[in-house]
């Protein structure tokens, strides 16, 4: 290898490695001197109440990503769980039960998300565009299109409450963060999934069974919908048919976003979360700067094709090294 193309592979690298956390950096530092109200803890709490679905949902993703798969039904599969979570809460039931409900929607739409790849062999992407499609069929169904009111100061609490004048959403994506980590890192079934999303043929040929981590993959993917949902509404004060589908396109970027932090192509928690910051982080910095909605959405698709590219770029070096 001629010495300029070592120096352009040794760039590329950097970048598919510490993209993200360089992007990061540099949108803080942009925002922190020409936007003075960027730099507070209130700012801070905010980002962190902006970014608590954002966080999960792409962490739902991540799960799904690791896998080889893509989930594009989570949005819709939020809506939904949100929804039957409000609605339970206005029947009367206690705002736990409605988590509950939420989880189980979630859990539900996940397992026959699975179930459908996993042991049928129709493609991800099919598979969840049409699953979405049901699951927000069923929220317009059930809510003939009218939003669910009556929810609780104890459901919106999730969303609006702190504790020892944190927010709860912060406790929120902390508690995800670890439980999720631990789970990919320290477990066996975490390992297997890592396993069984870079090699599947050689997965099974070792003896493991594939189809059932898919399942699993797909059931946990579907249940942080549920629980992203739960806090949609929350956040919203009422259940919204529509709130939940917005959402998609962020929670892709975000685990994208992941793999070009500190590991090259791979996805993983921290990258979720270290993406999800970056995202909100940036939406929160256009809006100090009155930016219209719309050219938000023009950075953030903008940012989503630079992760796919950093993530891919990374997945094939991992790729040519291991032959």
């Amino acid at each position: 290898m001629s010495n300029p193309e070592n120096k352009r592979h040794t760039v590329l690298r950097f970048f598919r490695k510490y993209g993200t956390l360089v992007a990061l950096g540099l949108t803080v530092l942009i925002f922190a001197l020409f936007a003075p109200r960027f730099v507070s803890l209130l700012n801070f709490f905010n980002i962190s109440r902006q970014i608590a679905v954002l966080f999960i949902l792409g962490v739902a993703q991540t799960y799904a990503l690791i896998d080889g798969e893509i989930d594009l039904s989570i949005g819709h599969v939020a809506g939904v769980a949100g929804i039957m979570a409000a609605g339970a809460q206005s029947a009367g039931a206690p705002t736990m039960v409605a988590l509950v409900v939420a989880l189980v929607m979630g859990l539900i739409f996940g397992i026959v998300n699975g179930i459908i790849i996993a042991k049928v062999r129709i493609n991800s992407l099919i598979t969840t565009i049409g699953i979405g499609q049901i699951a927000y069929g069923i929220t317009f169904l059930y809510t003939k299109g009218a939003p669910i009111t009556g929810l609780s100061d104890s459901f919106m609490f999730f969303a609006a409450g702190r504790l020892f004048g944190i927010p709860i959403p912060l406790y929120i994506i902390l508690a995800v963060f670890l439980i999720t980590d631990f789970h990919l890192r320290q477990t066996a079934s975490g390992r297997l999934l890592y396993a069984v999303g870079y090699n599947p043929e050689a997965s099974i040929m070792s003896g493991l069974k594939a189809e059932r981590i898919k399942i699993i993959s797909f059931a946990i993917t579907g249940l942080l919908a549920g629980f992203a949902g739960f806090i949609i509404m929350a956040r919203l004060g009422s259940g919204q048919p529509t709130a939940g589908p917005g959402y998609l396109g962020n929670a892709i970027a975000v685990g994208f976003l992941g793999a070009s932090v500190l590991r090259e192509g791979q996805f993983h928690t921290f990258g979720t979360l270290v993406g999800a910051i970056f995202v909100g982080v940036l939406v929160n910095g256009l809006t100090l700067f009155n930016v219209p909605y719309f050219y938000q959405y023009i950075a953030t698709g903008v940012v989503l094709l630079g992760a796919v590219m950093l993530a891919a770029a990374g997945k094939r070096e991992q790729m040519i090294k291991n032959l």
